[in-house]
Parts: structure tokens; C-alpha cells; sequence
């Protein structure tokens, strides 16, 4: 247990190490090669990968239906559907929305660690299978996972919230204004934090130390990145075609060039990754 805590911290500070040379010279991140590593990588896993996604809805849509239900009634659970869709300022929908956001996009967030896990193995040509994107659920990386996620979700929707409650009270081009601008915050919040996740997992990091640690990568390349987002959201989008089932095997693209960026910016050592260290605490 103890040489187990040693390889941990020793990974982490060469992890945080690689994140301070960041910091002060930058990294080198192609937009072709970038891209096209991604497709490749997309080309591997992207009927394993849509089927964990759709998996991802539909445990989204239980666990959002279940939440509700328990906190307003079985009963009245319709009639407070109808009221939270007719007055989406109302006190009863801003905190069942604000709850039931942070505590699904908390649970689901393991699935979407175990996806870019699946994204390194295909790269990596080792095994994995449907079970790969559960890896998460059962290893010392969930704590971290759910709480560098609960920390962004909270701070983005929280924003969204107070601009709610300000605008309900100012008049109504006033009260767009304010929801814009807390939307628009809220973005640049979960961009500035898209490679949180994989600095946890690959980089064995503390959610603080990954919520900083990914401004630092994202800050760095900032128009690069972005503009590698907007290209594979525009692809994963046509997958709409066909009665929108499509885009369930389109949308890991996504995920492709998360790990793809990561990768490129900080790479990954074969030697110490998580599975191989014994990050699951049952070793």
C-alpha cells in the first residue's frame, strides 16, 4: 500500500512538473495532425463509444425523472412538470434544476472518464470492451472525478442562477442581458475545464489541481483548441441525419480529440498509467 502511495504522488508531481514547463514555454499543438489523429482514433471506437453515450442519456433521463419525483411526489410529479415549464423562474425550478444538474452530471461523469479511457486503449492497441467505461465507478479516481465536476457545475449554473434571480427583477431586455452574459460565462467556464477529467485520470491529479492545471493547457492554445471543437462539433452534428440516432455514434469524436489534445500536450506514460500503478484501491 505504501509503495502504492509513492508511485501516486510521484506520478502527480511529475504531472504538476510537466504543467509548470507548460506554464512558462507553452506546448506544440498542429491543428492538422491534431485533428486527423483524432479521426483516427474516432474511426477505432465509435460504435463501442455511441453505445455508451446512449447509455448516458438514458441514465441521465431515470436519474433526472427519479430526482424530481422524489423531491416533489410521485403524485404531483406531472403537475409540477407543466408548472417548472411554465415559469422557468419560479423558486421551485431554479433549485430542482440546479440540483438534479450538479447530482446527474456528477454520476454520469465516471462514463465519460471511462470513454476517453477507451479512446487510450484503442490508441494504445490495448483490450478494452463496454465494461472499460465503468473502470472509473470502481477506482480512487471517482472522488476526484465527482468533485472536480460538482465544483465546475455548481460555479457555471450557480452564475446562471443569480442572473435568474437578477433578472426576474429588471425589466425584460435587461433580464436577457443578464441570462447572456451568465451564459456566456458558464461556457467559457466548461471550456477553460476541458481537460479536468483527462489531467485526473491520465495525470493521477486533485480536482483543484486539475480545474488550474487545465486553464493552464486550454490558456495556452486557446484559439487552437477552440477552433478543433468547433470543427468536430460541426462533424458530430451531421450525425442528426437519419432520425437523429446517428448522432449517438458521431458525438465520440468529442472525446477523441479531448484525448487527442491531452495526449499531444502532456502525453501519457505507458509505465505509470493509472491501471498500471493499481489506482484501484482494491490492489
Amino acid at each position: 500500500m505504501l509503495l502504492l502511495q509513492l508511485k501516486q504522488i510521484t506520478f502527480m508531481e511529475s504531472t504538476l512538473q510537466k504543467l509548470e514547463e507548460i506554464k512558462k514555454h507553452g506546448y506544440r499543438l498542429d491543428f492538422g495532425q491534431t485533428l486527423e489523429q483524432a479521426f483516427e482514433n474516432y474511426k477505432k471506437i465509435a460504435l463501442l463509444a455511441g453505445a455508451v453515450i446512449l447509455l448516458i442519456v438514458v441514465i441521465m433521463i431515470v436519474v433526472w425523472g427519479s430526482i424530481v419525483g422524489i423531491l416533489v411526489g410521485a403524485g404531483s410529479f406531472m403537475e409540477t412538470m407543466t408548472e417548472m415549464q411554465a415559469d422557468s423562474l419560479s423558486s421551485t425550478a431554479i433549485i430542482v434544476n440546479l440540483f438534479v444538474g450538479v447530482v446527474a452530471t456528477a454520476l454520469v461523469t465516471p462514463l465519460y472518464a471511462g470513454l476517453l479511457k477507451i479512446a487510450h486503449h484503442a490508441e494504445t492497441f490495448k483490450d478494452y470492451n463496454f465494461s472499460t467505461a465503468f473502470d472509473h465507478y470502481k477506482s480512487s479516481a471517482f472522488k476526484e472525478i465527482v468533485l472536480g465536476t460538482v465544483v465546475v457545475t455548481l460555479f457555471a449554473q450557480g452564475l446562471t442562477l443569480i442572473a435568474q434571480l437578477l433578472g426576474s427583477f429588471t425589466e425584460f431586455g435587461e433580464a436577457l442581458w443578464f441570462k447572456f452574459l451568465a451564459g456566456l460565462i458558464a461556457v467559457f467556464i466548461s471550456y477553460m475545464t476541458f481537460l479536468m477529467v483527462p489531467l485526473i485520470i491520465f495525470g493521477n491529479l486533485k480536482a483543484s489541481q486539475a480545474i488550474s492545471g487545465s486553464f493552464v493547457l486550454v490558456g495556452k492554445r486557446f484559439w487552437t483548441i477552440l477552433l478543433l471543437l468547433i470543427v468536430c462539433f460541426i462533424c458530430a452534428m451531421f450525425g442528426i441525419i437519419g432520425l437523429c440516432i446517428g448522432i449517438f455514434f458521431t458525438l465520440p469524436i468529442m472525446y477523441s480529440i479531448q484525448y487527442t489534445i491531452y495526449r499531444s500536450a502532456m502525453g501519457i506514460d505507458e509505465e505509470d498509467e493509472l491501471d498500471q500503478i493499481g489506482f484501484n484501491t482494491e490492489e
